[in-house]
């Protein structure tokens, strides 16, 4: 199988399309909002018919149940509008700095896959190329930062961890080859 997996896997790319910007860019960003915002409204349409099942199985009321979907929404809301506000006047990237620097500042770190290693060579990232891991690549990056995470936590996960810790969902079911790479990512460590 051919792949440009380490093409997808790395921090490659000099073109201003591979950086975020242009018309590819925007669309993508358009896109990650789009999707957010349709989940917000998601939930608030199907949870409600679940109420039985969730008074039932949590063993609470409706009442306490709307309050929390409530509750849910209004925080969604009061999160959403001045943030908006904001990527409106002063535009996307820089939001996204600076939600980047106030984690930074309030003792977070956030890793991303460039992050890892400047030029390809983390072992989690050589056990994806070498195991022919990516198909369409959709879900790679957090799937190997779900990797990450767990190779932090536990230096030898058996299958059961990381079916546990690796929940991205893969479209096109690359769930084997993924805990063949992570088993193989410890093999080199």
């Amino acid at each position: 199988m051919t792949t440009d997996a380490a093409a997808i896997l790395g921090a490659g790319g000099d073109s201003r399309e591979a950086r975020g910007g242009g018309r590819g860019g925007e669309a993508r960003a358009i896109s990650v909002v789009s999707a957010a915002h349709f989940v917000q409204h998601f939930q608030s349409l199907v949870l409600p018919p679940l109420f039985p099942f969730l008074k039932a199985t949590l063993g609470i009321g409706f009442v306490e149940l709307g309050f929390a979907l409530t509750v849910a929404s209004i925080t969604a809301v009061a999160a959403q509008l001045p943030v908006g506000f904001l990527v409106d006047k002063v535009g996307s990237r820089l939001m996204l700095v600076l939600g980047l620097a106030l984690s930074a500042a309030a003792g977070h770190s956030v890793t991303t896959i460039e992050g890892l290693s400047a030029d390809r060579q983390h072992p989690l990232q050589q056990a994806w190329i070498d195991e022919q891991v990516p198909q369409c690549g959709y879900c790679q990056s957090g799937m190997i930062m779900a990797a990450a995470a767990l190779l932090a936590a536990i230096k030898r996960p058996s299958d059961a961890d990381i079916d546990n810790a690796v929940t991205n969902i893969c479209r096109c079911g690359t769930y084997a080859r993924v805990r063949n790479a992570i088993h193989a990512a410890v093999a080199r460590t």
